[in-house]
């Protein structure tokens, strides 16, 4: 891939951005899907407290080590749980393995509460708005936020991008990157190839953004 390198995965965490000079907690939003497991445990085997900010921490703790820090919160429903900015506020730095299928499923739940453009670009949103209001707070700020996007948002105009494209899943992941909106310094990217909800090591690569 072009601009990109595959990464070892013991190595992730140090490549994709996620560890700083002297890292205490990350928090981590998509958790549970199959780059969010692989981040937690690059992250833990580097050292760092992981904070799994999930929907459902029952399900979350069947999936994930016992060592996160577990919090219940929703990008796409604000009320649920106890609200994104409460899960962010303490975390040195965030990533945002946030996803959803690009064909209909049960995924995107029965009224479609957790389709593309809901998860991709208007969650992304919230979490920014959340991020926002954290760090005009007194205490920990967010220092770092990384992304994990698709390689595919840059040629989804492409074939078989076009296909992948059909009901607008990277459509809705181009209008959530926050290069758009957002402090540019901050943000790194993370494109994975499929997105798939298996992880796939030799799937996830490393293009640094905007930082």
């Amino acid at each position: 891939k072009a601009g990109a390198r595959s990464l070892a995965p013991q190595r992730h965490a140090t490549a994709l951005g996620l560890v700083m000079a002297e890292p205490k907690v990350v928090g981590l939003i998509g958790a549970t899907g199959g780059v969010g497991r692989l981040c937690c445990a690059a992250l833990l085997e580097q050292g760092v407290s992981v904070r799994a900010i999930v929907r459902d921490v029952q399900k979350a703790k069947g999936l994930l080590p016992a060592d996160c820090e577990f919090v219940e919160a929703d990008m796409c429903k604000p009320s649920a749980g106890v609200g994104l900015a409460v899960a962010i506020k303490g975390v040195d730095a965030l990533v945002l393995a946030t996803g959803t299928t690009a064909f209909p499923s049960d995924k995107w739940g029965k009224d479609r509460e957790y389709a593309p453009q809901k998860v991709d670009d208007e969650g992304i949103k919230r979490v920014v708005e959340a991020v926002e209001a954290v760090n005009t707070q007194e205490g920990t700020k967010v220092s770092r936020v990384t992304m994990l996007s698709s390689i595919g948002v840059k040629r989804r105009w492409q074939f078989p991008f076009t296909l992948l494209n059909w009901f607008g899943v990277l459509d809705a992941k181009a209008a959530g990157e926050p290069e758009q909106y957002l402090w540019p310094e901050v943000y790194s990217f993370v494109t994975d190839y499929t997105g798939s909800d298996e992880p796939v090591p030799e799937q996830i690569y490393y293009a640094q953004g905007a930082q």
